[in-house]
């Protein structure tokens, strides 16, 4: 099936917060992409303009194969991430269960709870500490 001409082209959403433990994601990210011929689409939602690092040099990720696109926005990290799903384009969100905050023994973050149980697409929930340790990298990001 092919899609229309106007339509816009799909997009893989993936929910950043500046930690290690959330870029985990990308790499798994690009690979889904790869598969849907969809674009990356990376959402870095701060809660302040002073938190804002330059957040392609804090990937870290090689910048060769699939497309890269980085939003920031400022604001509560889950109404940034449910705001950005309302492009019919995305086809996609990604994240890790956990990322800058972890509280107590949960099994799932604050914002991965909050985004799951408001987003109206399919979302990919990432164990960072699993993602971390296998080879699913292989696809490089530009």
């Amino acid at each position: 099936m092919t899609r229309p001409s106007n339509s816009p082209s799909k997009k893989v959403l993936v929910a950043l917060d500046g930690s290690p433990a959330a870029a985990t994601a990308l790499p798994i990210a690009a690979n889904i992409a790869d598969q849907l011929a969809a674009n990356v689409e990376v959402l870095y939602v701060r809660p302040n303009e002073q938190s804002g690092e330059d957040l392609r040099a804090q990937l870290q990720v090689p910048t060769e194969g699939a497309h890269l696109h980085i939003h920031t926005l400022v604001g509560a990290p889950a109404a940034g991430i449910l705001r950005a799903t309302a492009d019919p384009a995305v086809a996609l969100v990604v994240m890790t269960t956990h990322g800058r905050t972890i509280e107590g023994d949960h099994r799932l973050g604050n914002v991965a709870a909050a985004v799951i149980a408001a987003v109206t697409c399919p979302v990919l929930l990432v164990n960072p500490s699993v993602a971390a340790r296998t080879a699913v990298g292989a696809r490089t990001l530009r």
